[in-house]
Order: C-alpha cells, then structure tokens, then sequence
C-alpha cells in the first residue's frame, strides 16, 4: 500500500541546499563558550555572559527563521553548562 502524497511531509534534508534545515552558528558559539568556560577562572568571567548573549541572540534568530534553524538545545546546553561553573564554586565551599 502506497502512502498518500497528501500525508507524506516535506522535511528537507540537511545539506546545504536552500531550504535545507541547518544548526544556527549562534547556537553552537553559545555551547562553545559554555564548555570554555570550565577550562580557567578568566574563561568562566567572559563565558557565563557570553553563552547568555549568544544564546539570547540564537534563540531570536531561529524563531525568525521559519523553521529552517535549529540549535536552542545547543543554546540550552551551553547556558548550562556556563552556569556550572558558579553553581559548583558556590557549591564547594571553603
């Protein structure tokens, strides 16, 4: 039985053609800052705000996309991870 052309689903395939969903560049420079910012004191300073701005930036950009971004996992996972770092200083203790 052949599936009807009215239920199958355009989903383009992620290869760069126009069209074709793609990660959003912001959102994967977020994630970098949130795992840099585990690497040095001075790396967690500019990574925490730098994760958030990215992100904040990603998150507006894929929503303006019409669904061809994806990537506020990465951004998620990014902010997360940045947000680590105070939480387990703070966790430590003296």
């Amino acid at each position: 039985m052949e599936a009807d052309d009215s239920q199958q689903r355009d989903v383009p395939e992620a290869t760069g053609e126009p069209g074709a969903w793609r990660a959003s560049r912001l959102s994967l420079v977020s994630l970098a800052f949130g795992v840099l910012s585990w690497g040095a004191l001075p790396a967690f300073v500019v990574g925490l705000p730098a994760a958030i701005l990215f992100g904040v930036l990603a998150v507006r950009e894929i929503r303006g996309s019409g669904g061809r971004l994806y990537g506020v996992g990465f951004v998620i996972g990014g902010v997360l991870l940045a947000a680590g770092v105070p939480l387990g200083i703070a966790l430590s203790g003296p």
